[in-house]
């Protein structure tokens, strides 16, 4: 096929297909970079913050499951108020860490929102105080 061209013609087209290819890699590395630093930036704002809230709904959601375990057994009324107060202190951790998962939570939005609506609307552990 290329015997009838100049011997410059072969290497031209040669060296023209080699660029064609290194623009090539070079635009879309460039693109994979852009969106490698928009995951990275993605990262920074969401798992830490959002796996410790997380945590901390669960820790308090055990520590109210306690003393109202603790109010039914021991039946006192004089710590009646004592413990109302504790439940309410980790009630309103508990809300402001479901509006902060609620707010960064980078998956689907179909899975933080209806617990968060079921938490605020007193459907915790089937009771409300």
């Amino acid at each position: 096929m290329f015997r009838n061209f100049k011997p410059v013609t072969p290497i031209s087209f040669g060296f023209g297909a080699l660029l064609i290819i290194i623009f090539s890699v070079f635009f879309i590395t460039i693109d994979r970079i852009q969106s490698l630093s928009f995951l990275v930036n993605e990262l920074y704002e969401h798992p830490l913050e959002v796996s410790n809230a997380v945590m901390k709904i669960e820790g308090a959601m055990l520590r109210i499951n306690k003393i109202t375990e603790r109010m039914v057994l021991t039946g006192t009324v004089n710590e009646l108020e004592k413990d109302v107060a504790a439940i309410n202190k980790y009630d309103k951790v508990i809300d402001e860490d479901f509006t902060l998962v609620v707010e960064r939570f980078l998956g689907e939005k179909k899975y933080p929102g209806p617990l968060s609506r079921g938490f605020r609307h007193g459907e915790r552990f089937g009771w409300r105080l």
